[in-house]
């Protein structure tokens, strides 16, 4: 099972899931998820910064935008080999 796609168990985006993945157990509202997040380094900060800016005014969230400065501070400060995404 997937984490929820509402932001109400995050108190921010960390950015770095989205570019670097995230793999193991994570606790969300009280619920624990294991599962795969796979990497989305491949794509460009501003498609980044639209999909988040997209579901954080979606499924209930509160709105916000991201700026693909933001993206583009998190990819300078740790970089992540680029993975193709597997099918």
């Amino acid at each position: 099972m997937s984490t929820p796609i509402t932001f109400s168990g995050f108190n921010n985006i960390d950015f770095g899931v989205v570019l670097n993945g995230l793999s193991g157990k994570v606790t969300v509202n009280g619920a624990d998820y294991n599962s795969v997040m796979p990497p989305m380094n491949q794509l460009n900060d501003d498609a980044i910064a639209n999909i988040l800016t997209y579901v954080m005014n979606s499924w209930g969230n509160k709105g916000g935008r991201v700026l693909t400065a933001d993206v583009q501070k998190t990819r300078a400060a740790k970089k992540a080999p680029a993975v193709a995404a597997g099918h």
